[in-house]
């Protein structure tokens, strides 16, 4: 029985059987559709990673690269610098010192490597939003919503961003939660609520090993806590009658200190650069949740619309028993957390920023609720209504990777454009004492001049970042500006009569007259 069970698992997984419940022909042809429609984004971007230019990013990865010789050295350098720097992130430091170590040589490779690791990620969220459904077409469904959002696919194109590593933790974290939940409530949420006798802390304990490790990655994750044990409380309040509500109500409010404390710490005693500028501060939040309804919030407008319209329109077909049942104590649990998940992440993240890879979570978050209502409801449309869906959501899905990879794999292009001038042309190699070349590209700057000294070693001193190319920095005047419209805005009058010595669509390098 076991060896079946296990075979059965292993089809799941490797061969993407995902529609194999007699839930209708209609449905198998539904799961075909929406396979394309998952597919097909992974398969556009990794043709770009090999044969377009992609190459090391500008934002970390020089600096991971460079921060040692080796994983061991690599991990603990990036932590230490990352300690001082007010970040107290050591499961991605052990990631990134491990696998950076591995892929030094090979970026493309590691490209490849984080895109297949991404649908990992979304596939393991699936599967728990398949544990409350049990309908094995959330999963491919889940993972079509998601991959409509924008900045989900920033994922793909920063190898130094945190966010899918949190997410993988929360994920493992949420099987746990979930287990833990099942020994208390029984299977479905259903039985007597008498606390039963195979009630488990090891699945508690595991949980809360992994949402640690989450929030090791970054900090932002620490709302992923308050999320599961507002859930706790949401089941607790729930069965207030029954005997287990004590159980969930310890077991919610543990999990809310034990975030708050570690929050605490963080703000006050690994507090520097980074966590210090957490704070309260009104303009901010205003700025920032505005970009989210710009840019956020719009972007999931066409899901939006599409759960309300299948609610309301398919589920007049459904039989009415099914019309009138209530929802499950599992699904409604379920729905709780996928919103306390993005509200108390949308919360935390009002200091910092809203948009671009900060709002990589949001994507899942908001999958996670939206299937949630749909799972069902669509099961009781026809199959060329179904198709529309699918197909409609093919288009945009498509639409919404082009567009990201377009903006990313010509920055990739002009970049490796900039790199190829700067060994020709041995000007700014050659540049006068007192002299240096300024950027308004914060991170660029120097990840320009190490990318290029690692390729040929070239021995260009490091580019400083300045907004004000008539301002010495460290008592050197500009002698070359480089400009890029994709940073940091600066006053272009000021450079008016300066010479253009190299430009493309994302670089400018000035050179004063």
């Amino acid at each position: 029985m076991n060896l079946v069970k296990f075979r059965e698992k292993i089809r799941f997984a490797l061969q993407f059987k995902l529609c194999s419940f007699k839930e209708g022909n209609n449905d198998q042809g539904f799961c075909q559709l929406l396979k394309i429609m998952v597919i097909a984004p992974l398969l556009t971007i990794i043709f770009s990673y090999i044969f377009d230019t992609w190459d090391w990013g500008l934002m970390d990865d020089m600096w991971i690269i460079h921060s040692g010789t080796n994983a061991l050295t690599r991990s603990l350098n990036l932590f230490r610098a990352m300690l001082n720097f007010g970040q107290f992130r050591l499961t991605f430091a052990v990631y990134a010192g491990f696998f950076y170590s591995i892929f030094k040589n090979y970026p493309v490779f590691f490209y490849i490597f984080k895109a297949l690791v991404i649908y990992m990620v979304l596939f393991l969220w699936g599967r728990q939003a398949y544990k409350i459904t049990k309908r094995r077409l959330t999963v491919l469904l889940f993972m079509g919503i998601s991959l409509s959002f924008h900045y989900l696919y920033d994922a793909f194109f920063y190898l130094s961003s945190h966010e899918f590593l949190g997410l993988f933790f929360v994920a493992l974290s949420f099987n746990f939660f979930l287990q833990n939940l099942e020994s208390i409530l029984g299977g479905d949420f259903s039985q007597n609520h008498d606390k039963p006798k195979n009630y488990s802390l090891k699945s508690y304990a595991l949980a809360v090993f992994f949402l640690f490790l989450a929030y090791g990655s970054k900090e932002q994750f620490t709302s992923c806590g308050l999320a599961f044990g507002f859930s706790y409380l949401y089941l607790a309040f729930k069965l207030r009658k029954e005997k287990c509500s004590i159980t969930l109500l310890q077991l919610g409010l543990l999990l809310i200190i034990g975030t708050f404390a570690y929050g605490a710490a963080l703000l006050n005693i690994v507090k520097s650069h980074y966590t210090s500028t957490y704070a309260f501060n009104p303009a901010k939040f205003v700025s920032t949740f505005k970009n989210w309804l710009k840019k956020d919030f719009i972007n999931h407008l066409p899901w939006i619309g599409a759960v309300i319209f299948i609610t309301n329109i398919c589920q007049r077909r459904a039989r009415p028993a099914s019309k009138s049942k209530p929802l499950a104590l599992k699904k409604q649990w379920a729905v709780c957390l996928s919103l306390s998940f993005y509200i108390f992440f949308l919360i935390v993240l009002l200091p910092w920023n809203t948009i671009s890879y900060y709002a990589t979570p949001f994507a899942v978050f908001f999958a996670f609720f939206a299937v949630l209502i749909i799972s069902q409801p669509v099961l009781n449309c026809n199959l060329k209504f179904q198709a529309f869906i699918v197909i409609s959501a093919m288009i945009f899905n498509q639409l919404v990777c082009e567009y990201a990879l377009a903006r990313e794999s010509s920055y990739q292009r002009d970049t490796a454009g900039l790199l190829k001038w700067l060994k020709k042309d041995d000007s700014i190699r050659n540049i006068p004492a007192g002299y240096s070349v300024h950027s308004n590209a914060a991170e660029p700057a120097g990840a320009i001049t190490r990318l290029a000294n690692m390729k040929w070693n070239l021995g260009i001193e490091s580019f400083v970042f300045s907004v004000n190319p008539d301002r010495p920095v460290e008592e050197k005047e500009a002698k070359y500006y480089l400009y890029s419209p994709r940073f940091q805005k600066i006053n272009m009058g000021r450079l008016k009569n300066w010479n253009i010595v190299f430009f493309n669509d994302n670089w400018v390098m000035f050179k004063r007259p």
